[in-house]
């Protein structure tokens, strides 16, 4: 799953508006590239979250040797 949360001018919704962009914009490409997006939600548990946290160190952990 990869979604370009940086390059939100790309939705459908943009396209024929006064937002509208024509080609790429490369920051928002680079900041797009380096994001991390997370579920948020009230309904979410305690067990979830804490899941999520481990994920997350784990995977900081690897990348920061």
């Amino acid at each position: 799953f990869r979604w370009k949360f940086g390059e939100i001018y790309l939705e459908k919704a943009f396209k024929d508006s006064a937002f509208a962009v024509k080609g790429h914009l490369p920051n928002a490409q680079k900041m797009s590239d380096a994001s991390l997006a997370f579920l948020v939600h009230p309904t979410l548990d305690n067990e979830y979250v804490q899941g999520l946290v481990k994920a997350v160190r784990k995977v900081l952990a690897f990348y920061a040797k």
